[in-house]
């Protein structure tokens, strides 16, 4: 994967890991380009588009989830199954992040669910500005 790894991500009220490796793009051009042309992710691994709050799919090669995150992380809608060459724009207000899965991999989270991301020592930012490298993020 051609971005910096960001740690694990997982449930914050019960420590449930939702995805092992959780990457991130955290520039406009790396947020633009995210999956374009890439191969789909591997299981239980994802890309946090940080400071996203809509998503396009042009140029990809495959389907893939969309879990939109408030800034604190929780979660606030998700879309399954979203085709190469659409636009997707949430309907829920305070979206800050999106995380993108390929297709299948996420369908049974909820809607209000809480996370963190448990990032890994030597990571360069938190997602929210708050903590170092290997902190809790809520």
């Amino acid at each position: 994967m051609r971005f910096p790894m960001l740690g694990r991500w997982e449930d914050a009220e019960t420590g449930a890991v939702l995805l092992e490796r959780l990457f991130v793009a955290e520039t406009f051009w790396q947020r633009f380009r995210g999956l374009q042309f890439a191969k789909p992710l591997e299981d239980n691994c994802g890309l946090l588009l940080r400071n996203c709050r809509s998503v396009h799919t042009m140029w990809m090669r495959f389907a893939i989830d969309l879990i939109f995150l408030s800034e604190d992380l929780q979660i606030l809608e998700t879309r399954l199954g979203v085709n190469p060459w659409r636009m997707v724009i949430p309907k829920t207000k305070g979206v800050a992040h999106v995380i993108e899965v390929t297709a299948g991999q996420k369908g049974n989270l909820q809607e209000g669910t809480k996370t963190r991301i448990i990032q890994d020592t030597g990571s360069p930012r938190p997602v929210s500005g708050r903590g170092a490298g290997g902190e809790v993020l809520s």
